[in-house]
């Protein structure tokens, strides 16, 4: 853990030499109470040396770590002050707690909500990630949300130029109504 925080540092280093603002993390994983304790205070130290630094650090909702669960993504906010969210469509999608019938995208977001800095906006068509307004999201519901918080960042996070210029089209449609 002493190497991953050193790490850490030295990433948060070259970022701020490189004239970053905002850094982007996905925690460890982390099941038992004492191991999320771990993770608490290496986030702790991690984000004292970029707010130092004068850097947003991000934490996304990875579907790994916590399995996207937003009750816990709240709780590691609210232990790590200063400490943002950046909201992965799809991985809130696919999270166990969409999955397991524990609540919608829609409630996810609207747990989170105030902790949301940015949006990685992609789609899920049941099998992978794919241009947004082509999966099983409901953007209908979902986009008046993400207007609302207003975020001064929106990532489209795809593999292909096409489904990103799709996809960037279909926000764009979003933005101008």
């Amino acid at each position: 853990r002493s190497k991953n925080i050193e790490r850490m540092f030295w990433e948060l280093s070259l970022a701020h030499k490189m004239g970053w603002d905002v850094f982007l993390i996905h925690p460890g994983p982390a099941g038992a109470e004492e191991d999320k304790q771990r993770v608490y205070e290496a986030l702790r130290l991690i984000n004292e040396k970029a707010i130092a630094l004068n850097i947003q650090l991000l934490l996304e909702n990875a579907s790994g770590p916590f399995d996207g669960d937003p009750h816990q993504l709240v709780r590691t906010i609210e232990e790590v002050p200063g400490l943002k969210l950046t909201f992965d469509c799809s991985h809130a999608y696919r999270s166990i707690f969409c999955r397991e019938g524990k609540g919608t995208l829609i409630d996810h977001l609207s747990i989170v909500k105030p902790f949301v800095h940015s949006f990685q906006f992609n789609d899920y068509d049941g099998k992978t990630n794919c241009e947004v307004g082509k999966g099983m999201l409901p953007w209908h519901q979902f986009m008046p949300m993400a207007l609302d918080i207003g975020c001064d960042t929106w990532a489209i996070e795809l593999n292909t130029i096409r489904e990103t210029v799709a996809s960037r089209d279909f926000l764009q449609r979003w933005l101008n109504t």
